[in-house]
């Protein structure tokens, strides 16, 4: 089991919104994987039509950009994010430094401990 979480903001000096959840996960790609799906899914379901979405994982900006085959413990989820992705006006992915991303691996981590979503 463990958490993901993400952090929504609405322009440069717009409010911070913030989830996370529990899931079960076979890998770190994975969890980072599904904590970006989840993300997109939460940001399309409240109206959110330009994204950047930023990410620790290089490998998972990398699986992302590629057309090649992946393992199959990810390859719905980038599937799924590749479709969600594409239903935003714009939606851009970085690989960022993790002290950038790092609120949301605190509450990531705070949802496993607690074993706690919101």
């Amino acid at each position: 089991m463990c958490g993901i979480a993400w952090l929504g903001k609405t322009g440069d000096h717009g409010s911070l919104l913030q989830r996370g959840v529990l899931c079960y996960s076979a890998s770190t790609i994975q969890t980072k994987a599904l904590a970006c799906l989840r993300a997109l899914a939460w940001a399309r379901e409240i109206g959110y039509s330009r994204i950047k979405l930023c990410t620790s994982s290089n490998a998972l900006v990398q699986a992302l950009r590629s057309n090649g085959p992946h393992e199959i413990t990810i390859r719905w989820t980038l599937e799924s994010l590749s479709t969600i992705a594409n239903s935003f006006l714009s939606c851009l992915v970085l690989h960022v430094p993790k002290t950038q991303v790092a609120k949301t691996r605190r509450l990531a981590y705070w949802c496993r401990k607690n074993k706690f979503q919101f």
